[in-house]
């Protein structure tokens, strides 16, 4: 029976395929649709493999055939196994925390891959990660951005020095228990740190709301970062309220520039109109 045609162009320029590789892929399949399979063999026999090391390594989950096995059967080299261990996504079938861990060449590679597996790969718990890690810095740095396990008190305890929990307290995914705005802002060692996370905090941490954030930024320079640098999803951070915070024609001009695409009321008109005022 014949697999479902899965790679696309469409597809492949989600994924950020270079010129050559869609020229090389509209040429041998002009249907402009292909298995996994095909296409990775094309590319062996046509003398491109690394064109299959990439797209083993970044085609989505749910592409029919691309197991596990199957990516991992088109590395090239040690280098390109280690790299499919990392980047491969979540879902895809047999890509375990163990199977992405036996291809790993060294200590180091082993660290990143805790720090930086998807969340949701099977076996890929806090122990787990925190097992490979080599070093305070590593526990550090893992502590810091990994979504899974840990508690704020624990990750906390991780950190060696006062700057790393004032670090924490900016990059702890929402998602943390414990990891609350008050929590974050206890950790900071000065106004400038302070009204750094108000400005970057992420969304969704318990208390992080824009009264909250606003309150501990300086000056008017402050503000109008935090107008452009606040996340989407922070209650009361409305374009409106943003603009507000722009004062001169500069500050107007950067935030119709940089405020986030989905913040409520920033349309593509609202910020022709500052940018064409601040010309």
């Amino acid at each position: 029976m014949t697999a479902t045609p899965e790679i696309t162009t469409e597809m492949l320029r989600s994924i950020g395929a270079c010129a050559e590789c869609m020229t090389f892929f509209e040429e041998h399949f002009p249907s402009a649709r292909a298995t996994f399979r095909a296409v990775a063999q094309a590319c062996v026999d046509h003398g491109k493999p690394a064109y299959a090391v990439w797209l083993a390594q970044f085609c989505p989950a749910d592409v029919p055939g691309a197991t596990w096995e199957a990516r991992l059967a088109v590395q090239d080299s040690a280098a390109d196994r280690v790299r499919l261990g990392q980047e491969c996504p979540a879902g895809v079938r047999g890509a375990t925390w163990e199977a992405r861990l036996a291809v790993q060449r060294s200590a180091y590679d082993q660290a990143w891959l805790g720090q930086f597996c998807p969340p949701s790969t099977p076996g890929a718990t806090w122990a787990a990660r925190l097992a490979v890690q080599r070093s305070a810095d590593d526990r550090a740095w893992l502590a810091r951005g990994c979504p899974v396990g840990a508690t704020w008190a624990e990750r906390l305890a991780l950190q060696p020095t006062p700057y790393d929990k004032a670090c924490l307290g900016v990059q702890c995914p929402a998602s943390v228990r414990g990891a609350t705005w008050a929590a974050r802002l206890a950790v900071q060692r000065s106004a400038d740190d302070r009204a750094w996370l108000g400005q970057i905090c992420p969304a969704g941490v318990r208390g992080a709301t824009w009264a909250a954030r606003l309150a501990v930024q300086r000056s008017a320079d402050d503000r109008a970062r935090l107008g452009r640098r606040c996340p989407p999803g922070v209650r009361g951070a409305t374009w409106e309220a943003r603009l507000a915070l722009a004062v001169t024609a500069a500050d107007r001009a950067l935030l119709g520039h940089l405020c986030p695409a989905d913040v409520p009321g920033a349309t593509e008109r609202a910020r022709a109109e500052l940018l064409g005022g601040g010309a």
